[in-house]
C-alpha cells in the first residue's frame, strides 16, 4: 500500500474496559505507526505532561479524528478524558472524522450517544467486525483519508499562493478606474 503523506497524524478515540476497543486500537496504532503516521494520544504522555493535556493536544494536532464507534462510544462518564469530551472537541475544531463502525449493519449501527449521532448523517464509515482484532482494510481506509486531507491542504495552500501572486501582479498594473478617469479628463 502507498504510504500516507509525510507528517500525517491521527487521534484514536475509543472506549476502554469491558466492551471497549482497546485490543483493536492497540493493533491499529501499531499499523499506522508502521506506515509513518503519528498517533495521538501518546502511548505514554511526555514527562511532565498530564494525560488530559496529552489528549487535548492530540485532538488538536491530529489531521483526522478516528473513533471506534461502539454502542457506548461517546457516553459522558464524567471523566474529563472520556470519549464524550474528545468527540465534542474534535467536532468543535472541525476535525475530519473517520468512523470505524464496530456495531453492525443499519439500522443498528449507531452509538447510543445523541451528540455523536448528530455528526453521523452523511458520514461514510468503515465496518469492522468487533470479534476481529485486526482489520487491514480499516488501516488502508484511514490512510486514504489522510491522503485526501493532505491533498486538500495542499490545494488550499496553492490557492493562497496563487491568490497572493495574483494580488501582487494586480497591484503593479494600473487600475481600470485610474485609466478610465484619466481618459475622461477634459
Amino acid at each position: 500500500p502507498r504510504a500516507a503523506a509525510t507528517g500525517s497524524s491521527v487521534f484514536l478515540s475509543l472506549r476502554f474496559g469491558e466492551g471497549g476497543a482497546q485490543l483493536q486500537a492497540d493493533w491499529f496504532r501499531a499499523q499506522l505507526v508502521r506506515h509513518g503516521v503519528t498517533v495521538y494520544p501518546s502511548a505514554a504522555p511526555p514527562v511532565g505532561t498530564s494525560r488530559l493535556k496529552d489528549i487535548a493536544d492530540g485532538v488538536l494536532k491530529g489531521d483526522v479524528f478516528v473513533f471506534f464507534g461502539q454502542k457506548h462510544y461517546g457516553q459522558d462518564t464524567k471523566n474529563p478524558m472520556c470519549s464524550f469530551h474528545e468527540f465534542a472537541m474534535a467536532r468543535n475544531e472541525g476535525k475530519p472524522l473517520a468512523w470505524i463502525n464496530m456495531m453492525g449493519d443499519p439500522p443498528n449501527h449507531k452509538p447510543d450517544e445523541n451528540t455523536v449521532r448528530m455528526a453521523l448523517p452523511g458520514l461514510i464509515y468503515h465496518k469492522w467486525d468487533p470479534a476481529q482484532t485486526e482489520d487491514e482494510a480499516a488501516v488502508e481506509w484511514v490512510l486514504e483519508k489522510l491522503r485526501a486531507v493532505a491533498a486538500d491542504a495542499e490545494e488550499d495552500e496553492q490557492k493562497v499562493e496563487f491568490g497572493a501572486a495574483a494580488t501582487t501582479a494586480h497591484s503593479r498594473m494600473p487600475s481600470a478606474t485610474t485609466a478610465s478617469s484619466s481618459s475622461t479628463q477634459t
